[in-house]
């Protein structure tokens, strides 16, 4: 016994004497300054006023975020969107995941589909309360659309889903260096958005980046072997975020995600000004699933009254009469198979 409690003892001071050194180098190290946090994997979007990093997802909307000009613009859930609040029984939602496209860039909020679409379908269907919810992240690829969907869509309680998702699965493989510390220098460089996801789920890579978000001490230790803090941007000019041998497997885990909740899934093949690779390849997997599609580089090139260029605020973002020509296409799907 007296041995048991010796042992005790000792192990006890042993943990003590750990914490107390622990303890002082995590407040010692706010002596040196407070080291920046985890930066996010993929120089795929631009970290600024109302993005945040995301250890699942790589980034995402930052709660209470403003706008540019200081208003409040992101909701508590990380939406562009009013707090949603609790999931009436007569409420129909219709959760919108998509990337820059969805959220709307260089729109006002409610010039954005999302919005112009819950207006459309709650004027044709007025016995059904609908909220048509964005969901958009600039940046964002299918793979992190889809681990959206997986990870945190059911708190929202969809009962339907739409994905918009095409320019950024092509975009070159463009890593920081730095990333989150839980690789060495570049260990991840060439990865594709898949290939990094499964990765940074190891274990020790999940315990190495939650120590390296929590602990100053740690951060600091980063900074020492890594003098630059990583932000030397890298690209593979050989691999795209989300490779066309991604897109159907991922599909597919929506798919069947959405079934099993008896969740309707719908794809939109986004429109572009200068950009329609992904065309072709959403129908062709969309027909293999047997998912409804809102086919927007086929419908509405017939409704354009002025030249195509002019419903683009660049390259790839929807201006106002872009948001609306969208609304207006995604509605006519669906309000029959809400009705």
């Amino acid at each position: 016994m007296r041995k048991q409690r010796g042992l005790l003892v000792k192990l006890s001071l042993a943990l003590g004497s750990m914490l107390f050194l622990l303890t002082s180098l995590e407040l010692g190290s706010y002596l040196f300054g407070s080291f920046p946090g985890p930066s996010q994997p993929l120089q795929g979007s631009n970290i600024g006023r109302y993005e945040q990093y995301d250890y699942e997802l790589f980034w995402s909307l930052r709660p209470f975020a403003t706008s540019p000009i200081g208003t409040r613009w992101i909701n508590s859930d990380g939406m562009r969107e009013p707090e949603l609040g609790s999931k009436e029984p007569e409420d129909y939602r219709i959760l919108n995941l998509g990337e820059s496209s969805t959220f709307g860039f260089g729109v006002q909020y409610q010039q954005t589909y999302s919005v112009l679409l819950g207006k459309l379908l709650d004027a044709e269907l007025p016995e059904r309360s609908i909220h048509s919810i964005n969901a958009g992240v600039p940046g964002y690829s299918t793979l992190q659309g889809v681990q959206y969907l997986l990870r945190r869509s059911e708190k929202f309680a969809p009962d339907m889903v739409t994905l918009y998702f095409g320019y950024n699965d092509y975009l070159k493989v463009s890593y920081l260096s730095g990333r989150d510390g839980s690789r060495g220098q570049g260990a991840e460089l060439g990865l594709s958005d898949w290939e990094l996801f499964k990765q940074r789920s190891g274990i020790m890579n999940r315990l190495a980046a939650f120590t390296a978000e929590h602990s100053n001490f740690f951060r600091g230790m980063l900074r020492v072997l890594q003098p630059d803090g990583g932000t030397q941007t890298r690209t593979d000019k050989k691999r795209v975020r989300v490779p066309r041998e991604d897109r159907l497997p991922l599909l597919t885990l929506a798919r069947d995600f959405c079934r099993e909740r008896n969740i309707e899934l719908v794809i939109i093949v986004p429109i572009y000004k200068e950009f329609d690779l992904h065309a072709s390849v959403l129908r062709a997997n969309a027909a293999a699933l047997d998912l409804p599609i809102v086919d927007l580089p086929a419908v509405l090139p017939s409704r354009f009254v002025k030249p195509r260029a002019d419903y683009f605020r660049d390259p790839v973002h929807p201006g106002p009469e872009g948001h609306r020509l969208i609304a207006d296409a995604i509605a006519e799907l669906l309000v029959d198979r809400i009705r």
